[in-house]
């Protein structure tokens, strides 16, 4: 004989109350039975389970009975309702029946309605990131279910607090002003319903966006002592980058001779380099020097021309030296006479 057995359904969803909190999936749980309706208590040594359903059908018939978990040991299971086929934006009847190891199983249990939450995408333009000043445009879109959507928009700043940017409304865009904000990463987070819904939300999206600062928009390098010189020479390279936030570092890279470039010194805020030729080999060399705001992750945001810098052998020595013309005024001369001799230098470099 079928012995008549209740399940009373309480249903957990994804859906936070609160943005930001959610759930790892949905869970629909019971009040465990452990006794009969005429009030026996079920035997210990009995093993007790439970077999959940959904459908969409409110009338629980037979056929439209689709397994969501069969011999669930405890009073709940979770669940993804894209796994088990729920169609988005609609609801669907959730019931659930006893079943003992010993045969018997109760009734199934009043319909527990839920509305699947619609599909929702928030999608910002430009996508991750942009810089201070830059408009950002969030497009909302819900699917399944409604044939028309509203849309409510949140952030939180980074503060941590949450606040409504643009409660509802069917407008499915909404174009953030980043004018004077604070760079940083912010989050963001809409909620969707039905047209003419009176629920909080049917369902939500977030996303996250990053405001970078403005970038270095220029950096100039120096030398000193300026090119050409001889290898044993220390060279100094200064940097100075403009715009940005006014907070730099600063990479330096040396390509040498044979045209090989190598860092010769990564970033950080110091804005020189100095270069130790001792022991290179003449030749021309090539220098740049790379530039971002401090703290910014970017590869570089500005760079210099590349600057070219000559090591030279030492001049050969002079090969002679001679007075031409001959003193003037020439000699002999009384002594107190003011004498002008001119020397002639040939060979060496010239100079």
């Amino acid at each position: 004989m079928k012995i008549t057995l209740f399940v009373t359904l309480f249903l957990l969803a994804t859906i936070p109350a609160v943005p930001g909190i959610a759930a790892a999936g949905v869970q629909v749980s019971w009040d465990p039975v452990t006794m009969f309706t005429n009030g026996l208590p079920i035997d210990p040594t009995i093993t007790v389970a439970y077999d959940v359903f959904w459908s969409e059908d409110p009338a629980l018939a037979t056929a439209s009975l689709h397994p969501i978990a069969l011999s669930v040991p405890g009073p709940s299971t979770t669940f993804d309702p894209d796994l088990l086929g729920m169609p988005r934006g609609t609801t669907v009847y959730i019931t659930a029946e006893t079943v003992l190891d010993t045969g018997e199983a109760s009734d199934l249990s009043p319909p527990y309605g839920w509305m699947v939450p619609p599909l929702v995408y928030l999608t910002p333009s430009p996508y991750t990131q942009t810089i201070v000043g830059t408009p950002v445009l969030f497009t909302a879109q819900a699917v399944g279910g409604a044939s028309s959507y509203e849309y409510k928009f949140w952030i939180k700043g980074q503060g941590g607090v949450w606040s409504v940017v643009r409660d509802y409304a069917s407008a499915n865009t909404w174009t953030w002003d980043t004018t004077g904000l604070a760079p940083g990463t912010y989050q963001f987070m809409l909620y969707a319903r039905s047209v003419g819904s009176t629920a909080v939300y049917e369902g939500w999206q977030t996303a996250y966006h990053t405001i970078n600062p403005p970038p270095v928009n220029a950096v100039t390098l120096t030398p000193a002592p300026v090119s050409p010189q001889q290898p044993g020479t220390s060279v100094t390279f200064t940097a100075q980058g403009s715009g940005g936030t006014g907070s730099y570092e600063y990479k330096f890279w040396l390509r040498n001779p044979a045209g090989a470039w190598s860092v010769v010194r990564d970033y950080a805020s110091a804005n020189t380099w100095t270069w130790n030729t001792t022991g290179l080999p003449v030749g021309t060399y090539n220098v740049q020097a790379w530039a971002r705001n401090t703290g910014s992750t970017a590869t570089y945001e500005a760079y210099t021309s590349v600057a070219s810098y000559v090591l030279t052998d030492p001049p050969p020595p002079a090969a002679a030296v001679t007075f031409t013309p001959p003193p003037s005024p020439s000699s002999p001369k009384v002594a107190g006479t003011s004498v002008v001799w001119s020397a002639a230098a040939s060979g060496g470099s010239g100079s």
